[in-house]
């Protein structure tokens, strides 16, 4: 099933699987993340947050949500921190995946990468180069 995700990240940011998953573990290794969606958040800009949160129909828990998942916390260490259950937690990102068409977390950081991109007027061959 990863496989698949990772398919459509690679065919919606226009290159290779192999390619992606070489720039995640480079990104990884550099930052010390030991997560994916925080190694692709981390090259996001956030002047941009606002307008993309708004075009990705992000609630105002929703975003804080997905600003905590884009530190890499778990599903309890964010509840624990909004002081909201683990499964109202698991109801936001179900609900985030199912607005935007995605079927992973990945893909939904991806996703809002993208679109800080545009918003800012550049591409993504400055994350990601062929």
């Amino acid at each position: 099933m990863t496989v698949i995700r990772s398919k459509k990240i690679s065919s919606r940011l226009g290159i290779k699987i192999g390619t992606l998953y070489q720039h995640l573990a480079e990104i990884r290794k550099r930052m010390s993340y030991n997560s994916s969606v925080k190694a692709l958040s981390s090259c996001s800009n956030t002047v941009c947050q606002q307008a993309v949160f708004s075009d990705m129909g992000f609630t105002p828990r929703g975003k804080e949500v997905f600003l905590l998942i884009l530190e890499g916390l778990s599903n309890r260490q964010i509840a624990a921190q909004l002081s909201i259950t683990p499964s109202g937690v698991k109801r936001h990102r179900e609900k985030m995946l199912l607005r935007n068409g995605c079927s992973s977390m990945m893909e939904l950081v991806a996703k809002y990468i993208r679109l800080c991109e545009l918003h800012n007027g550049s591409n993504h061959e400055t994350l990601f180069p062929r």
